[in-house]
Parts: structure tokens; C-alpha cells; sequence
């Protein structure tokens, strides 16, 4: 049975958008940019949503097996582009 579009969530590579702020609120705590417990703010998020497109960059040069014009590194943009 399909899922209304007011009951689906965003989801970036089968994680909820939700947990990927969660994980992302981790790596600030590992980095001591927030306390534990806090939550991470929008500027945070488009801080790591940018390191991560950093990181997409290194894999540019690997084609996308499922649409060959794309490269795996746009496919890890597009897939943050949901947060």
C-alpha cells in the first residue's frame, strides 16, 4: 500500500533525513562544536552538507552504474539535498 504524501520522509541512502541530523549532531560532539544533548543548528548542518560535498568531489570521477551521466559524487549531492 503506497504511503501519502504527507506520511513520507525524506530519506538519504535508506536513512530518515532526521538521522542523518542525528549523525551529523554526533560528528559535533566528536568535534566538540556542540555539547551532548544539544541540538544542531541549520548553520551546523549546511557547515557538514558542505564538508560532505567536499568529500563528493573525490568520488566525481566513478560513473553512476544506475545513469551513467551522472558520477556517484552527484548522486551524494542529490542525496543531501533532501536536509
Amino acid at each position: 500500500m503506497p504511503i501519502s504524501a504527507s506520511h513520507q520522509e525524506n530519506f538519504v541512502a535508506d536513512i530518515p533525513a532526521r538521522k542523518i541530523r542525528a549523525l551529523f549532531a554526533e560528528a559535533a560532539v566528536r568535534a566538540d562544536a556542540i555539547h551532548p544533548g544539544d541540538p544542531i543548528d541549520q548553520m551546523q548542518v549546511d557547515f557538514a552538507i558542505e564538508i560532505v560535498t567536499l568529500c563528493a568531489r573525490l568520488v566525481d570521477r566513478y560513473p553512476n552504474a544506475e545513469c551513467t551521466e551522472d558520477t556517484i559524487g552527484d548522486v551524494i549531492r542529490g542525496q543531501l539535498f533532501e536536509l
